[in-house]
């Protein structure tokens, strides 16, 4: 188990983790990195070049639509992925091309215990 406090970069605060990164298929060596916890969003978000320096490999592309916005074609890449002792060789995220933040959808988050303690202002991750 982990316990982080809220970022208060944001307002109001919000939950915030280290994750580590790698290009799919392999280790998760580069980081830490911190990373927005989203459940909100279906899927992670990683900055276009932070991808591009990890080396992580373009697999395709999809549909997003963010927050009252219209649907846009975005890059999907496969990257490893880690949080905590959760390790994800090969997690299909989406590139953050206007985005300077990682941000962890619900395919990452719907994996862990999350305890979200607002009034302490902690974030407790477990798996």
């Amino acid at each position: 188990m982990a316990v982080y406090e809220l970022s208060t970069a944001y307002s109001p605060a919000a939950p915030v983790c280290p994750v580590y990164l790698g290009a799919g298929g392999v280790d998760a060596a580069f980081g830490p990195y911190p990373a927005l916890l989203d459940t909100g969003a279906d899927f992670s978000v990683i900055p276009l070049p932070l991808l591009q320096q990890i080396g992580a490999p373009s697999i395709g592309h999809g549909r997003a639509r963010g927050l009252w916005q219209q649907s846009r074609t975005v890059t999907v890449y496969a990257v490893s992925l880690r949080v905590e002792t959760l390790q994800l060789r090969a997690l299909r995220v989406l590139a953050g091309e206007e985005s300077e933040k990682i941000i962890l959808g619900r395919q990452v988050l719907n994996r862990l215990r999350l305890l979200l303690d607002g009034p302490a202002g902690l974030l407790e991750i477990s798996q």
